[in-house]
This record gives structure tokens, sequence and C-alpha cells, in this order.
């Protein structure tokens, strides 16, 4: 889930590392719903071949912004009844969150540093299992708003993790407009939600 690469980028200008990123869309070899490619990431991460871990898993079923909805606070694991194709984005989705659980569960008990971003309002962070451990609770996340970091639209964002971001807050202090991420920018030939999906920069 490392899209652009651009925390990566500035992880190992940072701190001269280097940095292990995957995304499906660098290759099918890069799917996190491989079997095989899990259990040689969780063998590395078990080898310590890793000081964290960071995760921005896609929100094609997870967001609230999906119309017909797909899951709901009473049943965040999927809402019966759906096509056969969202039915199976709910089902690739629930893998994905099944999965980075127990890749954060592992960072927990080698005590290595994690992060893993999402929408403040998405169904991620209701999954019972995801409830049960606490990640993305209010001690264990940082919360933003992306306006905060001079964005044109206010995308309130949650990472859940245990670096020394947890608990903090950068919130919208009001006082301006936002762009409503609706539609297409002519600019970038893209829909504004894959626009605002890149971090902004510091």
């Amino acid at each position: 889930f490392s899209g652009k690469c651009a925390v990566a980028r500035s992880l190992a200008r940072r701190f001269h590392v280097w940095v292990l990123t995957l995304d499906y869309e660098h290759g099918e070899d890069q799917n996190l719903l491989s079997s095989e490619l899990q259990e040689k990431l969780m063998g590395l991460i078990h080898l310590r071949c890793f000081l964290g871990v960071g995760a921005a898993p896609e929100c094609r079923s997870f967001s609230r912004a999906v119309h017909p909805p797909v899951r709901s606070a009473m049943r965040p694991e999927g809402l019966p009844g759906l096509s056969k194709t969202m039915e199976q984005r709910v089902v690739d989705g629930n893998r994905i969150a099944a999965f980075l659980l127990k890749v954060l569960l592992l960072c927990c008990a080698l005590n290595l540093k994690y992060w893993v971003e999402n929408p403040d309002g998405s169904f991620l962070w209701l999954l019972k299992d995801w409830l049960a451990q606490q990640f993305g609770s209010p001690e264990h996340s940082f919360r933003f708003d992306m306006c905060r970091y001079r964005t044109r639209w206010r995308k309130r964002t949650r990472v859940a993790t245990n670096t020394c971001l947890a608990g903090s807050r950068c919130l919208c202090q009001g006082g301006h407009s936002h762009l409503v991420l609706r539609g297409r920018s002519s600019a970038h030939g893209i829909s504004w939600t894959r626009v605002a999906q890149v971090y902004p920069r510091l």
C-alpha cells in the first residue's frame, strides 16, 4: 500500500535507511492478497529485518463514501445481498485487514514501530478484531485534517500507531472553506478522491 512511495522516500532521506515498498499497482507480484507473499513478509518481520512497518490499505470497500453502501457501523464486516463484484471487494478488504492485524500484533510482540492509515470514518476501525486490540483507538492513534497541512480539502485521517504521534491531534481550526472531494479534477485527469490519496508535504 505504498502508493506514490512519498513516505518511503522521506524515511530513506531522513534516516539513511532502505525501505521496502509494496503496492499491487506496481505489479501482480506485489499483491498482498497473496498468501505466499504474506508468509514471506511475516518471516522477514520475525527475523527483525525491519525497524518498523507502515501501511495505507485502499478504501474501496471500507469508505463511507461507497454508494450503495457495502458496510455499516452495525455490520462493518459487510452487508448481505451485495453484487458479486462488491462482495469480492468486501472479502478482499477483510482479508487484508486480517493480515494487517497479524502484522501489527507481531510488531507489538517484537517492539517494532508501526503505523496504519485510513480515513477517520473508515469501517476498518470498527472491525471486531481491530476494536478488541484497540488499534485505532484515541490513545493509540494520530488524527489529523489535511487542511492543516495546506490542502484545499479537509479529509480527516486516522493513523493507528505506536510511535510518538499516538494520542496526538491536528484538526481543522476553521476560518476557511474546504473543497468537497466529489467528481473529477480536470487538472489531474482523475477523481478528486484519488488526488487526495497523496499525503500533503510538510
